[in-house]
């Protein structure tokens, strides 16, 4: 016999199965209503993309015409110095007239490609630099003429390059827009504010994100969001399956203690809890015993497991004895609770017991009840007398 007890429940392993392949379902309704919601946006991104496709495509056409066309005056002109038939070449004439025609090129390179090749593109103004700080000096010759080929070979491939680049955005906007969906899930359903929280401030840095035209940048930020992403998501599963296991262990406390005789107190007769933000804290559910006496069971987010039997008390009242008919009621409590173990057990649900205290020791546990508790319902056995008034 007990009036106190401590244990941990479980559930069977095909109970959580279901369970888990139920969760699953949800998520993947939450999902697709999330991806019909955003499905405008979206939309709208790929024809952002679409016109970003043809504005590459007209860019590359452009440059490389220019870049031909630059390339056909050049090699022209040499070609008419070869004819006159100098002993002595003018490299120094050569020189400038390659750097007048790379200047023309650098400032076709279309603005859109400059951060993709920014490297190259130093290179090659550097060698343009520092040949025309040396007056042209022939000594230079080699290098300008090297830099002047990588010029005309970056126009050549820019837009095979591009092309990657361009494919590896479409992959970040994909895996930016999958994560915003899930993340969206988790603003909206998350039970604690600071998974809510949390899933907004990563979906505006994805948004974001998608808007960014810096590779780099998207780059990095997104294997950060990508982590901060996927540990966000697991917490949230973590807790979903929790606090769904623990509403199948209330389920089934309830309907079994109701088959018993047992009934929850109604809402305006509960004592005042501390709504905490807390998954991990303590649900506690009251009921009257079939004799009117009052027990209470707590379920711990880890499925840890309290019950007991109590003495329901007026705030500001003093503190009871427990009488001869409480304890009788106690009893019998006791002896239902070990039905209620055989019960659950027979819904796949296990209680392991780690302790109980029975009837006759200690104190019993007190709570506080409102006057909505009294005034709903007939117990003048257990009543404590009304805390008497000071008259004035």
């Amino acid at each position: 016999m007990s009036k106190g007890k401590y244990g941990d429940l479980e559930i069977s392993e095909e109970q959580r199965k279901r369970l888990e392949e139920e969760r699953r379902r949800r998520r993947e309704e939450e999902r697709r209503r999330q991806e019909e919601a955003r499905k405008r946006e979206i939309e709208r991104c790929r024809l952002e993309e679409i016109r970003a496709e043809k504005e590459r495509i007209a860019l590359a056409r452009r440059f490389r015409e220019t870049s031909a066309a630059l390339q056909r005056q050049l090699l022209g002109r040499q070609h008419r110095e070869k004819r006159t038939e100098r002993r002595v070449p003018d490299l120094s004439g050569e020189m400038s007239e390659r750097v007048r025609a790379m200047k023309k090129q650098l400032e076709a390179f279309p603005e859109l490609w400059r951060d993709f090749f920014a490297d190259e593109l130093k290179q090659v103004r550097e060698i343009i630099h520092k040949t025309e700080q040396c007056g042209f000096d022939p000594y230079y010759h080699p290098r300008l003429k090297e830099a002047f080929g990588e010029l005309a070979g970056l126009a050549a491939r820019a837009e095979g390059e591009t092309e990657k680049i361009f494919q590896r955005i479409r992959e970040i906007r994909e895996t930016c827009e999958k994560l915003v969906t899930e993340l969206a899930v988790i603003a909206e359903n998350a039970p604690l504010e600071e998974q809510r929280h949390r899933a907004r401030t990563i979906v505006d840095g994805l948004v974001s994100l998608i808007q960014d035209p810096r590779l780099d940048i998207r780059m990095q930020r997104l294997e950060y969001l990508k982590k901060e992403g996927r540990r966000l998501c697991d917490e949230y599963d973590e807790v979903l399956e929790a606090e769904q296991v623990r509403g199948f262990l209330v389920k089934n406390i309830r309907e079994v203690l109701g088959e018993m005789g047992y009934r929850a107190l109604e809402t305006e007769s509960l004592p005042q809890q501390r709504i905490p933000e807390d998954s991990a804290a303590e649900q506690v559910l009251y009921f009257h015993t079939p004799r009117q006496g009052v027990v209470d069971v707590g379920l711990g987010a880890d499925h840890t497991f309290v019950a007991g039997y109590v003495l329901p008390r007026r705030a500001g009242s003093a503190e009871q004895t427990a009488g001869r008919e409480v304890i009788d009621d106690c009893r019998r409590w006791c002896r239902d609770y070990e039905e209620l173990i055989r019960m659950l057990s027979a819904r796949d649900v296990y209680v392991h017991e780690k302790w109980r205290t029975g009837p006759d020791e200690g104190r019993f546990k007190e709570v506080v009840f409102p006057e909505a508790f009294f005034a709903a319902e007939d117990m003048p056995a257990f009543l404590p007398k009304e805390p008497k008034r000071r008259e004035l």
